[in-house]
């Protein structure tokens, strides 16, 4: 028997009663309002460092003088940059190149885009971030947390505001969107996520070449999760193709010129788990990389932490993807896990917010009147405002954290800081006062990654630096390998003596005419720290060595 409704009752059904409506709109302005907060926090946190310096943070001389190049071909692609004179093919993704070039027009210019584009760019993968939150998390407390998280964690960031950043930042802007996308082609199964998804996909190919294997394996892996039936079969290889063909112009141009040697020796500066020689030391570089480092907390890591936990919870209720994802990134990436891995930390951490941790807050109850023990204040505490207070303290605890600069406390967030002026006014007197054919041995005592005043050398000073790795993994014949070992053992010398450095160079091959000791350590040590000390003392009483430049940064000596 059919049961009527009467169209006045149903539409009273249809509309929720006035207290309802109003509590719905009170929540969705308190989402609203704190998702926004978490956006501007994490603003402020990128921010922050780039307004404090005047000049792009750690990294960058590659990538400025490859931009440089391409406005100065008239934005045709080079053959070979002109970075320290090693011939080094012009392989990189050039997409970043051509934005710095376009939008900077003069050397200046260009310098300043160098400067800012990683951090703007570093922004605007919050807002993408919540985007593929939502796909995946689902409820919006979780999406906030989530966002939170994300904001705080120093390596969603530490790399990517950068100035070498200019490409990294736009390779992971791009996947976080693309994997939006792909997120929607498989579920909702149109092909009108196709071209968004391809066009998306070959704009991360075209901005940083290694983060297309992340992009890979996270959209095989969401492929497995959602898209296992028909329409994502075809549509991921629709997406496959129109990816190679988007970007043909820029690889094919490169082979051509190149072959693949370029590509196929930049893979020495990364790998697979189940890449190398030694899987012995691959297994113990991977299972490190599960400890407390991972997402570069310079105090205890909480948000790491917090990880784990929603780790357990989504195992607990047999929703795999977030620890599978995380998993796969650490296998098939060992160069970066933590910066790609800090997407799905931080939804594991906004799981375990919502699912255990505030749950469990909400759970306390003021005690009952007859109970004595309780301070009063306490029992007139609400279980609302004990898990914000609580809430509040974790952000605030996290963002003091990440905000924290102490030289007493070694952190990769030390690495956020510009070339020192004494540097570089060390670097531009060599440039008009030295010969131009000089050959300059830059020590710093500092690891090549994060050896700011190596990589910006040969740009600055305009000369020859001949223990400058930047740049090499393009270089066929394993060149990387023998200039990192190279560089390995010098940096052993800054500890030593300015004999340690002559042997170096008679062991490695390496003639140089002038020897440049760095003052200030790229961790953020203070001027003359002692990484230099020994080099410096022993150079000034050595007869073969003759003082030409001391400045508060750096001292340079002329090799007789």
């Amino acid at each position: 028997m059919a049961v009527v409704i009467p169209a006045d009752v149903e539409r009273e059904l249809e509309t929720p009663a006035p207290e309802t409506q109003s509590n719905t709109n009170h929540q969705q302005r308190t989402h609203r309002l704190l998702l926004a907060a978490a956006i501007a926090l994490g603003v402020l946190v990128r921010l922050f460092p780039a307004v404090t310096q005047d000049f792009p943070l750690n990294d960058g001389a590659l990538f400025y003088q490859m931009a440089l190049e391409i406005k100065q071909a008239g934005f045709a692609l080079p053959s070979v940059t002109g970075y320290n004179a090693d011939g080094i093919p012009f392989a990189y993704a050039p997409f970043g190149f051509y934005l710095a070039a376009l939008i900077g027009g003069t050397p200046d210019g260009i310098l300043a885009a160098v400067r800012w584009i990683p951090v703007v760019v570093g922004c605007l993968m919050l807002p993408a971030f919540v985007l593929l939150a939502r796909a995946i998390l689902r409820t919006e407390a979780r999406v906030i947390a989530a966002t939170f998280a994300f904001a705080l964690v120093p390596r969603s960031f530490l790399w990517i505001i950068m100035g070498g950043g200019l490409t990294r930042s736009l390779g992971m802007l791009f996947t976080i969107l693309a994997l939006w996308q792909a997120h929607a082609l498989y579920t909702r199964r149109s092909w009108w996520y196709v071209p968004t998804t391809a066009v998306l996909a070959s704009l991360v190919v075209l901005s940083h070449l290694g983060t297309a294997p992340f992009l890979v394996v996270s959209m095989a892996l969401f492929w497995l999760v959602y898209g296992r039936h028909r329409h994502g079969f075809l549509a991921s290889i629709a997406v496959g193709a129109l990816t190679l063909l988007l970007t043909a112009p820029w690889w094919a141009a490169v082979v051509s010129e190149h072959g693949l040697a370029p590509f196929l020796a930049a893979q020495a500066t990364g790998g697979s788990f189940l890449s190398g020689s030694d899987a012995r030391w691959q297994v113990r570089l991977v299972v490190s990389r599960l400890g407390l480092g991972l997402t570069a907390e310079p105090l205890f890591p909480i948000i790491l932490g917090l990880a784990y936990l929603g780790a357990i919870s989504e195992l607990t209720r047999r929703r795999f993807l977030l620890p599978a994802w995380w998993l796969l990134i650490l296998f098939a990436d060992i160069r970066a896990p933590g910066t790609y891995g800090s997407i799905a930390i931080a939804m594991m951490a906004g799981i375990a917010v919502t699912d255990v941790l505030i749950p469990i807050l909400r759970q306390w109850r003021a005690p009952h009147s007859h109970v004595h023990a309780t301070p009063g204040f306490l029992a007139r505490v609400k279980p609302t405002h004990w898990t914000a207070a609580v809430m509040s303290a974790l952000v605030g605890y996290a963002t003091f954290a990440v905000m924290l600069r102490s030289p007493s406390v070694r952190s990769e967030l030390q690495l956020l800081r510009s070339l020192d002026a004494g540097d570089r006014a060390a670097m531009r007197w060599i440039a008009t006062a030295t010969p131009q054919d000089s050959r300059v041995l830059v020590i710093t005592g500092s690891d090549w990654a994060s050896d700011r005043v190596a990589e910006w050398f040969p740009v600055l000073a305009a000369r020859k630096s001949v223990a400058t790795v930047q740049g090499s993994e393009w270089l066929p014949a394993g060149e990387f390998e023998r200039r990192y070992a190279a560089y390995e053992a010098l940096a052993k010398c800054a500890t030593r003596d300015v004999g340690c450095v002559e042997q170096w160079a008679a062991s490695h091959g390496r003639s140089f005419t002038h020897l440049y000791v760095a003052k200030t350590q790229a961790w953020g040590g203070p001027a003359k720290s002692a990484c230099c000390n020994p080099v410096l003392t022993t150079a000034l009483a050595d007869p073969r060595y003759q003082r030409v430049y001391d400045g508060p940064s750096a001292t340079v000596f002329v090799r007789r």
